[in-house]
């Protein structure tokens, strides 16, 4: 028995072995969102939801609790939707990033009850907290940590990356601290 399915926003790539194979715009892997051309709009849009119900349950919650027991909603509800996988959606765009650095600032002014137009940058240092672009740093750092340290997990990845002493010979600025660098594609 053949199961046809919807043809709606999908084009036919493609016929192997008899069966069609359907390109689609967007498409949901291990929680996240993948475009066809990997702009991270969906993923994005997607995670933007989950914070401004996120955002509307910290008001909720400040209303009866102290600002150490809504910090611990926003790492306990919050942070996992900000932090997962953003090795691979944090290099986005700035302008497809921006309503999720938009939802975060109100988050620390309602978790330190400050006023609407207060500045976000003293109140994310008053809290510990990171910022969307931290929180990216830190977890590309994480990555380049295990590249550096052999991990198993990242292996096939370490593969890929060369030390700048390797792509030169010329003596500059970074070329004998071991940094790294992607190698050259030709396409």
């Amino acid at each position: 028995m053949i199961v046809t399915r919807k043809k709606e926003k999908c084009n036919i790539r493609s016929n192997i072995g008899g069966h069609e194979i359907y390109q689609k715009e967007c498409i949901r892997y291990l929680g996240v969102m993948l475009d066809n051309s990997l702009t991270w709009k969906q993923h994005i849009a997607h995670v933007s939801r989950k914070l401004s119900i996120g955002c509307w349950a910290l008001s909720q919650i400040r209303k009866y609790s102290n600002s150490q027991m809504v910090k611990k909603v926003y790492f306990a509800l919050l942070y996992p939707h900000i932090q997962y996988c953003i090795t691979s959606w944090g290099c986005a765009a700035k302008s497809v990033l921006d309503p999720l650095i938009k939802l975060q600032k109100p988050m620390v002014r309602i978790m330190t009850c400050s006023h609407n137009n207060a500045s976000s940058m003293p109140l994310f240092h008053k809290l510990n907290l990171l910022t969307l672009n931290d929180v990216f740093k830190l977890e590309i750092a994480k990555v380049m940590y295990n590249i550096e340290n052999n991990e198993h997990l990242v292996v096939y990845i370490s593969k890929n990356i060369e030390r700048v002493t390797w792509t030169h010979n010329y003596i500059t600025r970074h070329s004998n601290e071991g940094n790294y660098v992607l190698p050259k594609i030709r396409t």
